[in-house]
């Protein structure tokens, strides 16, 4: 059992009379609202003052909320003890015990047989999910009464996740962890676990869903003897610490291989191989007719090519009816995160997808001819462009000024294309833009089609959506197809950006030459 309780007082005694419940508005996720609610007190009664205690908790765990009282108050042995959830649109009875007898029918469906109430009061709730973040009342009465508030945040906190990239002559190490309802501290550290000068940046999403980067560039050749490197991830308030070690020896030692005693020998040997070289090319070119010169550079300019038209001529998208792609669409997380309800019922999968991507539409129109004429260009359906688009960026609603993410300042335009890992092409909403998108797209799944070849086209599609967004070095590192998205922020990017597509592609975000097949399965 996790549990942690904040700083809480609790008030004297007051003057008995009735108060009557004040609605401070609609209660979202983690955010918390005190509401005061009607009762009859006897002549002793102690209510809490201030803020509400505070108790944190990690999904999953057991989590005890106290019921503390004025200790200066002896109230007579309390025949009442009502534990109610008090924000949201009504209130919720979590447990009741009258007479040492548990009434379980007056509990509310979703916290039967999950809680228990001991002899002071405190109330176990089993199993905490983040649906169970909100403020508690407890309720005591005898020949007194007492009234506590208590607020619990449950929170959920991803692995870390850490990647490499290399840059010409530089690594960047890259290391994130999110968390919903806690703001993790990330940070990097060597061997001997010295915290590592990185650059650090966060991000919050609607409904408190934290993500926090630590990002720190090496030169090769520069190592120290160690090459690991820790990804640390910690939340104070949980005392919860999450580590991922990584060992980067071997890209960095590349450089320093080649410092070695035989160096300078091998590098004498390539200069005069290329002032030779350099030498017959210069008097070819001199003597060699223009003709002749062309068609040498033709010939070179073929030679170079071939290994890529042999890349290229593996079969991409193009015979692909996005319609036919499973997908269990959005996540609870992005449905919460975007206060995705019906009818105060929180929806969930395709249907969050659905209406996100309805809610864009007007703005996506906007860049609807640049969508379909890259998708046409490059062979990949424009629907999944569009759905790319709006999960990123929203359409575009989501850039500040200069084109960059409100919630990354690193990622750029439309499709949020990250500057530490690409040369940026074009303006944040210009067709140069989409089509660096689309061909980040076709090269990522190149490498799904390269790297497993036992999966089916519908999962290197999944694949290939899941390293845009974690990197493919994240992803190849999974053993399942279906673990893909377990990589991604809110653990659904590649299934929700697939929902979104099937809506965009009803809505005339196609390519008029792109076949429409059925998908193998």
């Amino acid at each position: 059992m996790v549990s942690m309780v904040d700083s809480g007082l609790v008030s004297s005694a007051s003057a008995a009379g009735a108060l009557r419940m004040e609605h401070a508005g609609l209660l979202f996720l983690c955010h918390c609202s005190v509401f005061v609610f009607s009762s009859v007190l006897l002549p002793v009664s102690a209510l809490q003052s201030g803020s509400p205690e505070r108790v944190f908790a990690v999904a999953g765990e057991d989590v005890v909320l106290p019921c503390h009282f004025n200790p200066s108050i002896s109230p007579s042995p309390f025949g009442l003890t009502e534990w109610s959830r008090v924000n949201g649109p009504s209130l919720s009875t979590v447990h009741v015990v009258r007479n040492g007898e548990e009434l379980e029918k007056e509990t509310t469906e979703e916290y039967r047989g999950r809680t228990a109430v001991a002899e002071d009061g405190s109330l176990m709730l089993r199993s905490g999910t983040r649906r169970d973040s909100g403020t508690y009342r407890c309720f005591r009465r005898g020949g007194s009464s007492v009234t506590v508030f208590v607020s619990l945040i449950v929170a959920q906190v991803s692995e870390v996740n850490v990647t490499v990239r290399e840059l010409s002559n530089e690594l960047v190490v890259h290391c994130e962890c999110s968390s919903w309802g806690l703001k993790p501290r990330v940070s990097l550290l060597d061997a001997e676990g010295n915290v590592l000068p990185a650059e650090n940046e966060s991000s919050v999403e609607p409904g408190d869903l934290y993500s926090v980067r630590a990002h720190l560039g090496l030169a090769k050749g520069k190592s120290k003897k160690s090459g690991i490197m820790v990804c640390q991830a910690e939340i104070t308030e949980l005392r919860l610490v999450k580590e991922k070690r990584i060992d980067i020896s071997e890209k960095l030692s590349v450089s320093e291989a080649e410092v070695g005693p035989g160096y300078t020998v091998v590098a004498i040997v390539l200069l005069v191989v290329a002032v030779v070289v350099i030498a017959v090319v210069v008097i070819v070119v001199l003597n060699w007719k223009v003709e002749k010169l062309q068609r040498l550079r033709a010939f070179c300019t073929r030679l170079v090519q071939q290994p890529l038209r042999g890349e290229e001529a593996q079969p991409l998208l193009k015979d692909i009816d996005i319609a036919q792609v499973n997908t269990t669409g959005a996540s609870e997380i992005t449905a919460k995160a975007h206060h995705v309800f019906n009818k105060d019922q929180l929806l969930d999968g395709v249907k969050v997808s659905q209406q996100l991507a309805e809610r864009d539409l007007d703005e996506m129109n906007k860049y609807k001819d640049i969508i379909n004429s890259v998708g046409e260009s490059e062979n990949i359906p424009p629907s999944l462009l569009a759905g790319i688009i709006c999960r990123q960026s929203q359409a575009g609603t989501k850039l500040d000024q200069n084109g960059f993410g409100l919630y990354d300042s690193n990622c750029f335009g439309l499709m949020q294309i990250h500057k530490l890992y690409n040369r940026l092409e074009g303006g944040p909403f210009s067709k140069e833009h989409v089509e660096q998108g689309a061909r980040i797209i076709a090269r990522l799944l190149q490498i799904m089609q390269k790297e497993r070849k036992n999966w089916t086209t519908q999962q290197h599609l999944k694949g290939a959506l899941a390293c845009y967004i974690a990197g493919e070095e994240t992803v190849l590192n999974l053993k399942d197809h279906e673990d893909v998205d377990s990589a991604t922020p809110c653990n659904d990017f590649a299934n929700d950006v697939i929902a979104r597509a099937r809506w965009f592609a009803m809505k005339g975000f196609k390519s008029k030459s792109i076949k429409i097949d059925v998908l193998p399965s």
